[in-house]
């Protein structure tokens, strides 16, 4: 994809438009990942009700470049409320559920991934570009206070 044209001539004291456009195009994608997190946070509620399994899907909050992830549940023996990956798992976490668990399981972890996959990219680009401007923004202001 690559970044847009950074080149682009406009005023000194403008920031570039098409680098602004961007920015909005990838609020709006992370919006829009998040609330796929949200529909799939509730589809997996609806299907699996609390404590059924030994572990959970949860959303992070904060800052983080993922959405949504696996959780150990409080019953879990010394694992309690701890994070890990579904796949790697080498206990009996997923190997003891019935084919039809593991098989709605996967597919969950399906959307999962690929929205934790798009939502970092998203979220990645907006803070390289915010960054960008901000660094504009800088030149700018150091270049009028020096009259440059």
């Amino acid at each position: 994809m690559g970044l847009p044209q950074t080149t682009a001539r406009c005023d000194a004291d403008q920031p570039v438009p098409l680098l602004l456009q961007r920015l909005d195009e990838l609020t709006q994608r992370r919006m829009t990942l998040e609330q796929d997190a949200q529909q799939l946070l509730a589809h997996w509620r609806s299907r699996f009700s609390a404590g059924r399994l030994p572990f959970y899907l949860a959303r992070l909050t904060g800052e983080s470049l993922t959405l949504l992830r696996w959780r150990r549940t409080a019953s879990t023996p010394g694992a309690g409320g701890r994070r890990f990956e579904l796949l790697d798992a080498t206990d009996a976490t997923l190997h003891e559920q019935p084919r039809a668990v593991q098989q709605a399981i996967f597919e969950i972890e399906r959307r999962r991934t690929a929205i934790n996959y798009d939502y970092a990219l998203a979220a990645y680009e907006h803070a390289r570009l915010t960054e960008l401007l901000r660094q504009r923004r800088r030149l700018v202001e150091a270049r009028k206070l020096l009259g440059a």
